[in-house]
């Protein structure tokens, strides 16, 4: 009799235990990957020690001394975050099927590592879809009569610079106003290659203080006529910031 519970408990828990791997291997086929590399926005090097984190799942990573790394996630839509101290970043939406690999960068936007703004610095940040291909920001800076882009990163008294030139699809393309002069600013988006146009390109401008985001501006809700190859943003003065939000044939 005791020989028979023996073999009906054993039988019993090798039944449990081949149920939960059966369990594990479909929960690892319904999950996807994600993978990516952190970049420093001043070098484009790889940023170590930085955390990744999904909203809503208890679900993290770190990049390696490469900046690299790689997550194991449920299909469907997530959000991803990054944080180390002396940085900032801003999160990454992916979407992601069952068996896939999903690699940031080369299917959606860049992970950048920024520095922390100090009061009264601005940080404008432009994401966009697959197509165009490439966007141009331009940010136009009075007193010194310069506007910087992809040809002239730097403003000639360093008070702004343009710290990441995307030119592969998504983003993000960072400008960022160290220090603000007298004067109106003019911040406005060039066409610049690849087909489909900018009415189509899901493009967003995402503003930031020292505080956090500030404003938000989306090619969607321009006005005008959404082929035409400038997408006139806002202008800033002092605090005031003004919303033009149009489409032009030339930039301001």
């Amino acid at each position: 009799m005791k020989r028979i519970i023996r073999i009906l408990v054993c039988t019993l828990l090798l039944a449990s235990l081949l149920a939960s791997c059966e369990m594990a291997v479909n929960l690892q086929e319904s999950n996807g990957r994600v993978t990516g590399i952190v970049q420093d926005s001043t070098n484009t090097t790889g940023v170590e020690g930085v955390l990744v984190s999904v909203s809503g799942l208890d679900i993290t990573t770190t990049t390696d001394a490469t900046g690299y790394f790689t997550i194991s996630l449920p299909s469907g839509t997530h959000i991803l975050h990054f944080t180390k101290i002396g940085f900032t970043f801003t999160e990454v939406s992916v979407t992601i099927a069952s068996g896939n690999t999903v690699d940031i960068g080369s299917d959606g936007e860049d992970v950048v590592a920024y520095t922390p703004l100090s009061a009264g610095q601005i940080r404008i940040v432009l994401t966009w879809g697959e197509n165009p291909a490439d966007l141009d920001s331009h940010l136009y800076i009075p007193g010194i009569d310069q506007e910087i882009y992809y040809a002239d990163k730097v403003a000639t008294d360093d008070s702004a610079n343009l710290d990441w030139d995307d030119t592969t699809s998504y983003g993000p393309e960072t400008i960022t106003i160290t220090t603000q002069l007298s004067g109106t600013y003019y911040y406005s988006i060039y066409h610049f290659s690849g087909y489909g146009n900018l009415g189509t390109s899901s493009a967003v401008v995402k503003v930031y203080d020292d505080t956090g985001l500030i404003r938000t501006f989306t090619a969607a809700t321009a006005t005008g006529d959404g082929t035409k190859i400038w997408w006139r943003v806002f202008s800033l003065d002092g605090s005031v910031m003004t919303a033009q939000n149009s489409f032009s044939d030339t930039g301001w």
